[in-house]
């Protein structure tokens, strides 16, 4: 490899959360995603929020085996992609046992330091991105400890307002904010995810870099002015939503860790 340079640092802003992964042994080199890559601290100077609202994580990735111990832990939830453990100390435990190779990730309860564990030498030589497909996960457990939350949908940037569409599947959030960000002053922020934050006594939305095409986000974050239910029942081109079915709604389709029950209620406060 002679004199190859490596990246063993990577800093992502998202949402005013500040991300760093550091590999200090330089076991591989680390890489971002497309998407991610817009979100970069380094190459990013596209509204940053300066420090409003903002914290620090700071992960260390590990090479060595799993300790037996890490995957044993009685998780508070598991799907087909991770396990999700809470030590007595408030401490949190992301397993990722089909993730190659397989990955632990501990983090303490304040969301400022942890370790990405894993037998990563196998990857040595090649570019690697050590929280793929778990990251999102990650932030929606550090959001909710902010009693913010990542939504199920899409979101615009109009002349610097923020506007969601929020619906189930296949109801038209991406063909609708895709129309809308060919208009030039249309920035789109998420063509399926963006996060909700509440920040100096006003909701936000940010963009979020969990999508294959880079071209469907920004790191941009602006205030919310407006969110729109979208269906395909109703018969009236628009109408109001009361406050009590918009606030159902809005909870339908946010990623909120509910496995979680102590952060419930600051969501719940917050939306």
């Amino acid at each position: 490899m002679g004199n190859q340079i490596w990246i063993n640092t990577l800093r992502l802003v998202i949402s005013g959360l500040i991300l760093e992964i550091n590999d200090p042994d330089r076991t591989v080199e680390l890489s971002l995603p497309p998407a991610h890559r817009k979100f970069s601290l380094a190459g990013n100077t596209e509204n940053m929020f300066g420090s409003v609202g903002s914290g620090k994580l700071q992960l260390e990735v590990i090479d060595k085996e799993i300790p037996p111990e890490m995957s044993m832990a009685e998780s508070l939830v598991i799907t087909d992609i991770f396990e999700i453990s809470e030590k007595p100390s408030g401490d949190l435990r992301f397993y990722a046992p089909r993730q190659i190779p397989p990955r632990v990730i501990e983090i303490d309860r304040q969301f400022q330091y942890g370790q990405v564990i894993g037998n990563f030498s196998e990857f040595a030589g090649k570019p690697h991105y050590p929280l793929q497909y778990i990251d999102i996960v990650l932030f929606s457990n550090w959001l909710a400890s902010f009693g913010d939350v990542i939504l199920h949908s899409a979101g615009v940037d109009i002349a610097g307002k923020g506007y969601c569409f929020m619906g189930k599947s296949g109801v038209g959030k991406s063909t609708l904010s895709n129309l809308l960000s060919k208009n030039r002053t249309v920035t789109l922020l998420g063509e399926d995810q963006v996060i909700l934050r509440y920040l100096n006594g006003r909701f936000w939305i940010f963009g979020t870099p969990w999508h294959v095409n880079p071209e469907v986000c920004s790191p941009k974050g602006v205030p919310l002015e407006k969110i729109f239910f979208l269906t395909r029942n109703d018969t009236e081109l628009r109408k109001a939503v009361q406050p009590a079915e918009g606030y159902k709604r809005i909870l339908q389709n946010s990623f909120i860790p509910f496995y979680r029950k102590k952060l419930i209620y600051e969501i719940i406060k917050k939306i």
